[in-house]
C-alpha cells in the first residue's frame, strides 16, 4: 500500500502536459468516467484521442506503437499508478522505455478504490501486464531528468 501511495503522490505532481493527450476509456465503470476524462483532455489545450482496446494493457500497446517522444495519459486519479505501470510495461515490451516520456493527468474519482487498485496491480504484475514499483522509480527519475535537462 505504501508503494502505491508514494507512486500516486509522485504521479499527481502538477505538470504541464507533453505530447499527444490520450484518454483511457471507462469500460465497465459506473458512472462512466470517460466524459470527465475527455473534458480534462480538452482543458489541457489538446484534442484528446480516446484509447481503444480490451483493457488498459491493450490500450497501452496500441497507443504506444504510434507514439514518439512524450505522451500524456488522462485517467481517474485512483487508476493513475496502475495505468502508469501498465504503460511502462508496454514500453518495456517494445524496448522503448528510454524513448517515450509518460505523463499522467488524474481526474477526480467519485469513490477512490485504493485497495482494489493495489490488488489489481499485484494481479496484473503476476501475469506480466504491469511493471513493478521498483521499475517505475528509475523510469520516473529518467523521465524527469531528461525533461529538466531540456
Amino acid at each position: 500500500m505504501m508503494d502505491y501511495a508514494r507512486l500516486a503522490a509522485q504521479l499527481a505532481q502538477p505538470t504541464t502536459p507533453h505530447g499527444p493527450v490520450v484518454v483511457l476509456s471507462g469500460r465497465h465503470e459506473t458512472p462512466d468516467p470517460t466524459p470527465a476524462r475527455l473534458a480534462a483532455g480538452y482543458a489541457l489545450g489538446s484534442v484528446p484521442l480516446v484509447a481503444k482496446g480490451d483493457n488498459t494493457a491493450d490500450e497501452a500497446r496500441r497507443v504506444l506503437e504510434l507514439t514518439d517522444g512524450h505522451l500524456t495519459v488522462v485517467t481517474s486519479e485512483s487508476h493513475m499508478p496502475r495505468a502508469f505501470l501498465t504503460f511502462l510495461r508496454a514500453l518495456q515490451h517494445l524496448g522503448r522505455e528510454r524513448e517515450v516520456r509518460l505523463w499522467m493527468v488524474g481526474v477526480p474519482t467519485v469513490a477512490p478504490r485504493v485497495e482494489q487498485e493495489v490488488e489489481k496491480i499485484a494481479c496484473y504484475q503476476a501475469i506480466g501486464d504491469v511493471a513493478s514499483y521498483d521499475e517505475g522509480w528509475p523510469y520516473l527519475s529518467w523521465r524527469d531528468a531528461a525533461t529538466v535537462a531540456r
